[in-house]
């Protein structure tokens, strides 16, 4: 699948199945363009439009964690999404395939970037919801081989 609205300061697509609570989630993604952008991500625990985000950015030399929450006071200020945790990487090759995993079980969170634990984190902030794919602003992303595992 490749994502390309680039209209949106974020792009949520939803898989179906679900909600999880405890669960391993992985992607390929090949971020293709984007001036502003050029993410690929997972969304975990989604629910009523609030969720928990772990995604790589081709522009930038980062791998973030963030949690969204469209209703909180700051929303409309910050567009809703509060960093948690990141580290420093090196950049995701635009055209290139590479591979992003998450695990939440209970309040542990951790991330993959290309088979390499990168944040390891716990957090309780939402226990449960749908999982699915994450981009930014103008993000051309392509994804494949969607993996959704129940712990």
């Amino acid at each position: 699948m490749v994502q390309r609205a680039t209209d949106k300061a974020f792009n949520v697509i939803v898989a179906p199945g679900g909600p999880y609570a405890n669960i391993v989630v992985e992607v390929r993604f090949k971020p293709i363009s984007g001036r502003e952008d050029a993410s690929g991500g997972i969304v975990f625990r989604f629910s009523e439009g609030h969720y928990c985000v772990i995604w790589a950015n081709a522009l930038e030399d980062n791998f973030n964690f963030y949690y969204y929450e469209p209703n909180s006071f700051l929303a409309s200020i910050i567009g809703g999404r509060h960093l948690i945790t990141g580290v420093s990487v090196k950049a995701p090759a635009l055209g290139q395939w590479h591979k992003v995993r998450v695990t939440a079980e209970g309040d542990h969170i951790q991330g993959w970037l290309n088979d390499q634990l990168l944040i390891d984190y716990r957090d309780s902030r939402f226990g449960s919801g749908k999982v699915g794919l994450w981009t930014k602003a103008d993000s051309i992303t392509a994804f494949d081989s969607l993996v959704v595992r129940p712990l």
